[in-house]
């Protein structure tokens, strides 16, 4: 049996129930996860929760083991580890009728891979490790049929990357390491051609980053790692345009397994990594605008932009069940309760 808990804004609170899950072959659940939209914490990427409906914009937020804002649509968990190793499973979960279907598994078993839901609904899959070696292969779930299709390769093999979707539809794939070994090369991927174009280079080296797009077109990539262990506090941006990189405020500390969100006002609020705080730029001003203390020291947790402007926070902290919220209008973080509903019971 796991769990699966949903926030509820109206009291602050999370609800949480006991469901079961089969697992195709008797295989171990999968052990983590992270929110896909945000790409927080790739560290935690054992699998990858999507919403298959239209993409509005707003994120799917996860804790242990499981944590959805349920809307109209499904969501895809694909992939992940056991104590075997990387799995090729994929499940669909559907909160309207709380059960778990096994779909067609992936033609690539990984984990530390990405997934980005495309602009037609479907699902793109990159990279992450295989039982023997780093990835460079691709894959697209379709969500009509329920099948996997393999599409052409990376260039290079990459894990602990991004994968952005872009305004017109393409997918910047940035970072990451190959056999352990960070870089910064950066490739785009067209889903309509089937192709891919390298881009020119980061001006870091990093992995364990954020990259987020703004709402001006560009896409925000922040702190992350690079071969050394210590977090960075580098920041660039990437013109889709021209396809170049230039250098961008440096964070005030270094942060790796932190969350980036974007907010109903365009800013851009960065959480944890490492850390009990949070800043927020502003990229019209091009500038970091505010600062102050969270609750926990935070990382590899998750971050939620909620239909009300707020953002949830869950995880990553001195206790696994926390989770506070950033109230937008107040600029105040504020905690939330826990609570077991009887139906954790049956």
């Amino acid at each position: 049996e796991d769990t699966l808990s949903f926030y509820l804004p109206k009291f602050a609170a999370m609800e949480q129930f006991r469901v079961k899950r089969y697992i195709p072959g008797g295989e171990e659940r999968f052990d983590e996860h992270v929110d896909v939209v945000n790409y927080a914490s790739a560290k935690r990427a054992l699998a990858f929760l999507f919403y298959l409906n239209e993409n509005d914009g707003s994120t799917v937020f996860t804790t242990k083991p499981y944590t959805i804002e349920p809307k109209d649509g499904t969501v895809l968990v694909a992939g992940g580890s056991n104590s075997i190793g990387p799995q090729p499973w994929v499940e669909i979960y559907d909160p309207s009728i709380d059960t778990w279907t096994t779909v067609s598994r992936m033609n690539d078993a990984r984990v530390f891979h990405t997934a980005t839901l495309l602009q037609d609904g479907n699902v793109l899959i990159i990279g992450g490790q295989s039982p023997t070696d780093s990835l460079k292969t691709a894959e697209i779930f379709d969500v009509d049929s329920g099948t996997w299709k393999r599409v052409r390769r990376m260039r290079y093999k990459r894990d602990f990357h991004t994968a952005t979707l872009l305004q017109d539809g393409k997918v910047l794939v940035v970072g990451g390491a190959k056999d352990e070994v960070a870089h910064k090369s950066a490739e785009v991927y067209d889903p309509v051609d089937d192709t891919w174009t390298l881009t020119s280079s980061m001006m870091m080296t990093r992995g364990l980053h954020t990259a987020t797009l703004i709402d001006d077109g560009r896409v925000m990539v922040v702190g992350g790692r690079g071969n050394e262990e210590l977090g960075m506090i580098e920041v660039e941006f990437f013109n889709p345009v021209e396809r170049t990189w230039i250098e961008g405020p440096e964070l005030n500390r270094s942060r790796v397994g932190h969350t980036a969100t974007l907010l109903n006002n365009g800013n851009l609020i960065v959480v944890g990594g490492g850390s009990a705080d949070y800043e927020i730029f502003d990229p019209k001003q091009d500038e970091w605008v505010e600062r102050g203390p969270i609750e926990q020291n935070r990382r590899d947790h998750t971050a939620t932009l909620l239909k009300n402007g707020n953002v949830l926070v869950t995880g990553g902290g001195e206790t696994d069940n926390s989770a506070e919220f950033y109230d937008t209008n107040t600029r105040k973080w504020e905690p939330c309760l826990l609570y077991t509903s009887d139906a954790a019971d049956e």
